[in-house]
């Protein structure tokens, strides 16, 4: 057998059996969907629901989060590995205990308003440290080079440290509005009905409203076609970005590259 080839098989089954099945099953289930006028218009309800607060969410979470990784870029003091693990500890907090800690807050005073706050709350962060990430990679002999040619600190600021802080910024908000777009716990326990993303009506026609045919996740599985549909453009725009940012991290070869046929 090819050596080449053999060196695909784990990635092959991995494919076949965590997505290529799965989606088979999705298609297939989809197919059978009852496009009533009513389950059209809450799919587009949902599908409205979930892109206004996952735009609104990355936009504000985006403004809070590139200052904190760039105050991270330049801040010289102690416990920056403590700020930043305290910065990721809301990135890995339950979605259940943050709608409790937002309801025992504000109630139910504005809903809407309240999983943008939760959005925020679990996305800033990250949007903060990876900004920090790519804004540490920034060439240290280039900016020495150019101070001693003469330039400001503004300008090295601006020219240097600014781009890559934007390139970590741009992947953050991408994984913000994929994730709030799939937005579960907060829009479920704190919105109601009303605020239903595309991923809450998934578990509603599921469990709540399966369908009465041979087919009982024909419902759920379409919507779940139409989400990955969606979120399949901003997902390749974060492969994209991602690729070119470790392209232009280092002209170096990888110094295990021996090593690539064992891995």
């Amino acid at each position: 057998m090819n050596k080449n080839f053999s060196s695909f098989i784990p990635f092959v089954l991995y494919s076949l059996f965590i997505l290529v099945i799965p989606l088979i099953f999705l298609i297939y289930q989809a197919f059978h969907t009852n496009l009533s006028p009513l389950f059209i218009s809450v799919l587009l309800s949902a599908a409205g629901q979930s892109f206004m607060q996952a735009s609104v969410s990355t936009v504000l979470a985006v403004l809070a989060g590139i200052p904190a990784g760039f105050l991270l870029v330049i801040y010289g003091g102690r416990g920056k590995n403590t700020i930043i693990s305290l910065l990721l500890v809301t990135y890995v907090m339950p979605g259940i205990i943050m709608a409790l800690g937002i309801i025992s807050l504000f109630g139910y005073s504005s809903r809407f308003w309240e999983i943008i706050y939760g959005n925020i709350a679990y996305n800033a962060p990250l949007i903060a440290v990876l900004s920090f990430a790519t804004g540490s990679s920034t060439s240290l002999p280039e900016v020495y080079s150019a101070k001693i040619l003469g330039a400001t600190d503004g300008e090295i600021l601006r020219r240097f440290y600014l781009k890559n802080l934007l390139r970590g910024g741009l992947l953050g908000a991408l994984m913000t509005f994929i994730l709030s777009f799939e937005g579960f716990s907060l829009p479920l326990i704190i919105g109601g009905p009303s605020y239903s993303t595309i991923e809450v009506l998934i578990y509603q026609f599921k469990s709540v409203f399966p369908s009465l045919t041979d087919f009982p996740f024909s419902n759920a599985s379409f919507l779940g076609v139409i989400q990955v549909i969606i979120l399949l453009i901003p997902l390749y725009l974060y492969v994209s970005v991602r690729s070119n940012a470790l392209r232009s991290s280092s002209s170096f070869q990888n110094p295990f590259f021996r090593y690539r046929k064992k891995s």
